[in-house]
């Protein structure tokens, strides 16, 4: 669980971030509490005294999920617009030692977003997403492998170091998004 969100939190929402409601939280091993607000990920204190600005996002970028790994590297994902074909899903990951801000973009000619991002035992990053792009780059031969719907959903998997495991689409006929 997130440490107390403290006094210093709401003094950041009302002095960084006031136009940027937080999209997600997430717990470090060492109960340091991180979150987005828009493009920037944030550091709380376990104390709740004390919020630090880690990383902005590329400029356009849409930060909604944000997990921890065991080394203590932040990941988050979202969206990220890309000139003249809507947007891509963005994973980026801050490294325990700072900056640069390392990141991976996946899309198609759509509108791409990644909603949800875990990492697995092994450190791998797993996101879920939303997609209206009929031409994802799939990889991995899982099934389907084809957009088959006006919205479908999309599983992908990375290793650490950011490289495609597999990609897939997820969905029916139908519009099939993930929340």
């Amino acid at each position: 669980a997130c440490a107390a969100l403290g006094p210093a939190l709401g003094q950041a929402h009302s002095t960084l971030i006031a136009d940027k409601p937080i999209s997600a939280i997430a717990a470090g091993a060492d109960k340091t509490s991180y979150f987005v607000s828009k493009d920037r990920i944030f550091r709380l204190s376990a104390d709740g005294a004390a919020v630090d600005e880690l990383a902005q996002a590329p400029a356009g970028s849409d930060l909604t999920a944000l997990a921890v790994n065991a080394a203590g590297d932040v990941i988050a994902a979202g969206s990220v617009a890309v000139e003249g074909s809507g947007r891509d899903a963005l994973i980026a990951v801050l490294p325990t030692t700072g900056l640069p801000l390392r990141e991976f973009r996946f899309g198609g000619a759509g509108n791409d977003t990644a909603v949800r991002v875990t990492v697995d035992a092994d450190g791998n990053l797993l996101a879920l997403g939303n997609t209206d792009s009929p031409d994802l780059p799939v990889a991995g031969g899982i099934a389907p492998n084809r957009y088959t719907g006006a919205t479908d959903g999309f599983l992908l998997k990375l290793t650490p170091d950011l490289q495609v495991i597999y990609a897939t689409y997820l969905g029916g006929a139908g519009r099939d998004t993930f929340e």
